[in-house]
């Protein structure tokens, strides 16, 4: 398993890129361009500034926590789909991307101390043989958001893109 961590330099400049029209960095503007490797396949995502990536090269998946120190529990995995079967979907978006994204959330799968916890699941199509399946999970005492991980998901490329990363 590979741990990568976005240093200290890329946290303290790249708030500066941009702010969104409420004069706040946007998601995307708080992060930076990483390699993953999904399916033993190499894509470039926007990961927030800050974030553990682990990779399971055995799996194939990659695991990202945006906020790994806290007591929240919030991450994004995503893994090849791998004769998985899936609840049927009650949800559909297409990404910035252009890649369409099918899932369902589930509100309320539990939770702790910290608070109640939901979760989106679903499968995302990243080439004609690399089906995926994500899980984005949050946890909060307040306002749960299981779609947070939306904005990362559409800047899904494969690394050799010129899209990638843009």
């Amino acid at each position: 398993m590979t741990r990568l961590r976005l240093g200290a330099i890329l946290g303290a400049v790249l708030p500066l890129a941009g702010c969104s029209e409420s004069g706040t960095p946007s998601a995307l503007e708080r992060s930076a361009c990483q390699n993953v490797m999904i399916g033993g396949k190499p894509y470039h995502m926007q990961v927030p500034v800050g974030a553990d990536i682990e990779e399971d090269t055995d799996r194939g998946s990659v695991l990202i926590r945006p906020k790994p120190k806290g007591r929240l529990l919030r991450f994004v995995s995503l893994a090849p789909l791998a004769g998985l079967t899936l609840s049927p979907p009650d949800r559909s978006t297409t990404l910035a991307n252009g890649l369409t994204f099918s899932y369902s959330v589930d509100e309320n799968i539990g939770g702790g101390s910290a608070g109640p916890e939901a979760e989106l699941m679903g499968e995302l199509l990243l080439g004609p043989d690399a089906p995926v399946v994500v899980v984005c999970h949050d946890q909060a005492e307040m306002g749960l958001d299981a779609e947070w991980c939306l904005d990362s998901l559409g800047t899904i490329q494969p690394a050799a893109s010129p899209q990638a990363c843009k």
